[in-house]
């Protein structure tokens, strides 16, 4: 929504947003603002924060690129379900971006041939918190099958487990490759 909306509606508001700045040059800033109310609930003015996040944005764009050029992507998961997965591992799975598959979704695209290894190598990681790599099939919507590599580690915090991260690559062409220079 436009300012004028924000003034009208009074709530706070969060928003992206590009500006200039002296040297002509713009940068990306994260423009947070409240309404500054008196003990009677009036709005009296404003209070707001503008935080540059230019060097977040430009990381963000470096590692999207990177997840698109190498067909890999990145995610985060607990005992409970996934935390985080990233545009690239959409694109990978064939996938519609948008909230994280469960786990019920995720062993749903596993190959069939692979769904109890991969069944029992979760619960093995859950049990023994250590860090895995490992090759599983997929079977996209489209029929295709594609070999993913999966390589993640523990995280923890105050040596609290809370989960693991890593990252998911699609090693089809390799595979394919190495077996035809095999032959």
């Amino acid at each position: 929504k436009g300012w004028s909306e924000h003034l009208r509606s009074g709530s706070a508001d969060e928003v992206l947003r590009r500006i200039c700045g002296a040297d002509g040059r713009y940068r990306w800033f994260l423009c947070c603002t409240e309404p500054l109310l008196a003990e009677d609930g009036t709005r009296q003015g404003w209070i707001g924060i503008n935080i540059d996040v230019q060097d977040r944005k430009q990381a963000e764009f470096y590692l999207a690129e990177g997840e698109r050029i190498g067909r890999l992507g990145t995610w985060a998961f607990n005992a409970t379900s996934v935390e985080y997965w990233s545009d690239g591992l959409f694109r990978i799975h064939g996938i519609e971006p948008g909230n994280p598959p469960t786990t019920p979704e995720l062993l749903a695209i596993v190959h069939p041939e692979d769904r109890a290894f991969m069944a029992q190598a979760v619960r093995t990681m859950l049990a023994e918190k250590n860090a895995f790599d490992f090759t599983k099939r997929i079977v996209r919507s489209d029929g295709a099958i594609r070999h993913i590599r999966y390589v993640g580690k523990p995280v923890t915090d105050a040596e609290i487990f809370k989960g693991f991260v890593g990252i998911g690559m699609d090693v089809t062409e390799q595979l394919r490759l190495v077996s035809e220079l095999r032959q």
